[in-house]
């Protein structure tokens, strides 16, 4: 029996370890893709910082190179995703039930459309915002440079928080569809949750300014409000096809 076990356990590692080499091909393939586009990719990451400081400086002889690879591996990443996601799933599917199963792969194109929303709407909106903000406040007491590394570690990371922020309503419904959500709860429980987004606004945000977690903290309050309709929508289709699950009530 202990054997059998040991057999089961060197194979699931055996997948987890072909998993991951698959995942990291993808990436590296994403990457090298990204590489051809990175400076497309630079001068766009640019412009929220158009009209706003001079040219962004360079303290390290090799900060420009970090910067492409950098843009490189964030191009790469998003490339790469469908790839790595086929590979998550085809690991943790044979574990999950089969109606869980099912509705992942009816998720699977929302989660990636609502990623890219929320990077589009971060470069749109946020970011001007922010970096028109934070730059008049710091020219109030001295002249603002950045360095090349930080801007873009700044502009990537603010980008890849947008994207995940934005999952909140597609995660909200693959919860309730496998039993674990419900709207009442999400109903009863909307002043702990505002009060808990906006710790979380606080906490993500790059800066400690009023100003710029607001701009986090307003779509996800909002988004929240998004995630209780689709959270009643899949109620009322398990209504019409109800399958097994356990709700939590709270």
């Amino acid at each position: 029996m202990s054997n059998t076990k040991s057999i089961s356990i060197i194979g699931h590692l055996e997948e987890l370890r072909a998993c991951i080499i698959a995942c990291l091909v993808y990436l590296a393939i994403g990457t090298t893709i990204g590489f051809f586009v990175s400076s497309y990719a630079f001068e766009l990451l640019k412009l929220p910082l158009k009209n706003t400081v001079g040219n962004l400086i360079v303290l390290k002889p090799t900060e420009a190179m970090i910067v492409y690879f950098k843009i490189a591996l964030f191009l790469g990443a998003i490339l790469a995703s469908p790839g790595i996601f086929h590979q998550i799933w085809k690991f943790v599917k044979p574990g999950l039930p089969e109606n869980i199963s099912q509705s992942f792969i009816k998720w699977l194109m929302p989660i990636i459309l609502l990623f890219i929303t929320g990077i589009i709407f971060t470069y749109l909106v946020i970011l001007p915002a922010g970096l028109k903000f934070l730059i008049d406040l710091s020219k109030k007491i001295a002249d603002p440079m950045f360095t090349l590394d930080s801007y873009m570690s700044f502009i990537i990371s603010m980008l890849l928080l947008g994207g995940v922020v934005f999952e909140m309503p597609v995660l909200s419904a693959f919860l309730a569809q496998a039993g674990i959500l419900k709207s009442s709860f999400m109903k009863r429980k909307r002043r702990e949750a505002f009060f808990a987004l906006l710790v979380v606004a606080a906490v993500i945000t790059p800066t400690t300014d009023a100003f710029n977690m607001m701009l986090f903290a307003l779509p996800m309050l909002v988004l929240y409000e998004v995630s209780i309709i689709t959270v009643v929508l899949v109620e009322k289709s398990k209504t019409k096809n109800p399958i097994e699950g356990v709700y939590l009530n709270g």
